[in-house]
C-alpha cells in the first residue's frame, strides 16, 4: 500500500466561520463560531473523531482524492481552535477504507482499516503514526470476503485487536455475515483470529457499531442483528469477545424492549457494569426513541439474554437515536446522537446523565439548516465537549454537500465561544 504525498493532493481547509464573516458562504448560511467545518475531499460514510495525547483533535475518514477514482484512508489533526496541523492519505491502486482510529496507551495512533481486492474480498489494515503524523507502521492481514473493518482497541498487555464484519464463507450466495477480531501482537504480528459464525444455517446480518475499551482480555461490544429480506427483522445484538479464541452471541431482548431498534454504542463504567445505548420503537412503535440501560457482563463464553439494570428512553421529537455515550471525568455521562422530523429533517441533541441514568440537565437540541447528524461525543481536559459529525447546513460547498463539522461546547451543553 503507498501513502499519497500531499504535493499532489488538494489541501484540506478548514474553515473557522465567526458570525462576522466578511465572505458568505455559497449556501448562503453561516455557520456559527462554535462550528468548525473540515471542507474534506469528497468523503464517505461517516468520520471517526478522538482527542489525541496533546489535546487536540484527530478526524478519521473516507475519501476519494480529486483526480483519482479509488478511495482512500486520511487522518487529519486540528487543534482546539480548530486548525489544520497535518493531514496524512494512505491508499493505492485499489479502495481503500477508513474503520476507526484509537490512541495507544503510547500515544501512537492506530488506525484500522479495509483494503478491497478482487471479487469483493479484502485484508485487514493497520496503520500506525506517531503524534506527528509520521508513518511507523502500514500492515494489511488476512483475505475475507465482504470485510469491512469497523474497529480497533488495544489490551491492558499491550496487543492490538482489529473487529469487523464480513460475508459468511459457509454459504457459497453469503446472504449471512459474521463477527471477525483480529489479535495482534504489540509490534503488529498477527496472534490469530477469531470468528462468530452462523455458518449458514441462519439468514442473519451481524454488524459492528460500538466497542467498549478492552479491560482484561475481553471486551463488549454492539451490533445489529438483522434477519432476511422480507422476513421479521430483530435489530438488537450484543457480543462479548474473549481474547484469543472465544466470541459469543448475546441476544438482547428484555420484554421486547430493543425490538425493531438498534444498539449504537457502549461505554464500560466500573468493574462490572456498562452503559449501552441506541434506539428503540418499542415504546412508540410508529417513531425510534433514544435508549439507553446499564448492563451486566454476561458470563464468560456464554451465549445468554442479558438483563438490564436499569433502562430509560428519551423523548426527543417525532423520531432520534444515541449514536455515542462516554464516560465523563466527574463519573457521569455524555452522550450526543440525532433527532429527526417527519419530514427528515435531522439536528443534533446533547445528553448530560448522572451515573444511574437521570438527568444533570434536560437535553439540548442544535439545528441549523436541517442537515445534521453527530455520531461522536468527547470530553477535553477542562470540561468542554467536543461534537462531530455530518451536516449539510452550511459550508464552502455547494448546498447540500456533505461536510465533517466538530461543535465545541461548554460542560453545560451551551456553545463556547
Amino acid at each position: 500500500m503507498k501513502r499519497w504525498p500531499l504535493s499532489i493532493l488538494l489541501p484540506i481547509v478548514l474553515a473557522v466561520l465567526a458570525i462576522k464573516c466578511t465572505a458568505p458562504l455559497s449556501s448562503g448560511a453561516s455557520s456559527p463560531n462554535y462550528v468548525r467545518l473540515l471542507d474534506a475531499d469528497p468523503f464517505t460514510g461517516s468520520p471517526v473523531i478522538r482527542e489525541s495525547s496533546d489535546g487536540n483533535i484527530l478526524v478519521l475518514y473516507t475519501a476519494t482524492v480529486p483526480g483519482d477514482s479509488v478511495t482512500s484512508i486520511h487522518v487529519t489533526k486540528a487543534d482546539a481552535n480548530g486548525n489544520v496541523l497535518w493531514t496524512k492519505h494512505f491508499g493505492g491502486k485499489d479502495n481503500y477504507q477508513a474503520g476507526d482510529l484509537f490512541l495507544l496507551s503510547n500515544g501512537t495512533i492506530s488506525v484500522s482499516g479495509t483494503h478491497t481486492l478482487l471479487s469483493n474480498h479484502a485484508e485487514f489494515v493497520l496503520i500506525l503514526l506517531d503524534a506527528n503524523g509520521v508513518l511507523l507502521q502500514d500492515r494489511e492481514y488476512g483475505y475475507l470476503p465482504d470485510l469491512v473493518a469497523t474497529t480497533v482497541r488495544q489490551t491492558p498487555s499491550g496487543d492490538i485487536i482489529l473487529g469487523g464484519q464480513s460475508a459468511d464463507p459457509l454459504n457459497s450466495n453469503h446472504p449471512n455475515s459474521q463477527l471477525a477480531f483480529l489479535h495482534l501482537s504489540a509490534t503488529g504480528d498477527s496472534l490469530g483470529i477469531s470468528i462468530l459464525s452462523t455458518g449458514g444455517t441462519r439468514l442473519i446480518q451481524y454488524k459492528i457499531s460500538g466497542m467498549s475499551s478492552i479491560v482484561g482480555n475481553s471486551a463488549m461490544g454492539v451490533g445489529s442483528e438483522v434477519g432476511a429480506p422480507g422476513a421479521s427483522a430483530d435489530s438488537r445484538a450484543l457480543y462479548y469477545w474473549q481474547a484469543p479464541d472465544s466470541i459469543a452471541y448475546v441476544p438482547f431482548d428484555v420484554s421486547g424492549v430493543l425490538k425493531k431498534g438498534t444498539l449504537r454504542s457502549i461505554t464500560r463504567t466500573g468493574a462490572s457494569s456498562f452503559i449501552i445505548a441506541g434506539d428503540s420503537n418499542y415504546f412508540t412503535p410508529a417513531n425510534d426513541t433514544p435508549w439507553i440501560g446499564e448492563i451486566a457482563p454476561p458470563a464468560s463464553g456464554a451465549s445468554q439474554n442479558v438483563q438490564p439494570n436499569w433502562t430509560r428512553t428519551i423523548a426527543v421529537g417525532p423520531n432520534g437515536s444515541i449514536t455515542n455515550i462516554i464516560q465523563t471525568t466527574d463519573g457521569g455521562l455524555a452522550a450526543t446522537g440525532f433527532s429527526a422530523t417527519k419530514t427528515g429533517d435531522t439536528s443534533i441533541v446533547v445528553f448530560r446523565f448522572k451515573a444511574d441514568g437521570s438527568d444533570v440537565w434536560p437535553y439540548k437540541s442544535l439545528g441549523f439548516s436541517g442537515g445534521d447528524v453527530a455520531n461522536t461525543i468527547l470530553e477535553l481536559s477542562n470540561g468542554d465537549l467536543i461534537i462531530g459529525g455530518v451536516t449539510t447546513s452550511f459550508g464552502s460547498r455547494a448546498s447540500g454537500a456533505r461536510q465533517i463539522f466538530l461543535l465545541h461546547l461548554k460542560a453545560d451543553g451551551t456553545p463556547a465561544s
